[in-house]
């Protein structure tokens, strides 16, 4: 009786097929998955910006600021106020990823809009996957 020395090439192309198929169903839903946590992280920025702004109009007498120059009697700004450096999840070369006087104008930024009632009433936003807003935040008011 002779002894088994190896696999045949049948064997070895049957194991690349269903290694590819499992490939080829595993890779869509990981990019998938990557761009929900991605959408989650700007979510995320968004939530801190609004503590962020509630922060400043608590310090500041009820008087939201109107971007990141707006200083509370001790001289902080917004960015100041901010605990954690934010990153945009989609381009982590983005040295802005929070725009302090509008709406967010890229994929994974986070935009503080006071234009509608100036210290007053605010809007964040943050934008998703190609520019979908996946979140809007407002004071209320």
């Amino acid at each position: 009786m002779r002894a088994h020395r190896g696999f045949t090439l049948i064997e070895l192309m049957l194991v690349l097929v269903i290694i590819g198929t499992l490939a080829a169903i595993a890779l869509p839903a990981f990019r998938r998955m990557q761009s929900r946590a991605k959408e989650a992280a700007v979510r995320s920025n968004a939530h801190t910006v609004q503590l962020v702004a509630e922060d400043f109009g608590i310090q500041n007498a009820g008087v939201y600021a109107t971007d990141d120059t707006t200083a509370l009697p001790n001289g902080d700004t917004l960015s100041d106020l901010v605990p954690v450096d934010l990153a945009n999840p989609f381009d982590p070369a983005d040295a802005a990823p929070v725009i302090w006087n509008g709406a967010a104008d890229a994929e994974g930024r986070v935009g503080y809009d006071t234009a509608t009632g100036p210290g007053e009433r605010y809007v964040i936003d943050g934008q998703g996957t190609n520019g979908v807003v996946v979140l809007q935040l407002t004071n209320g008011i």
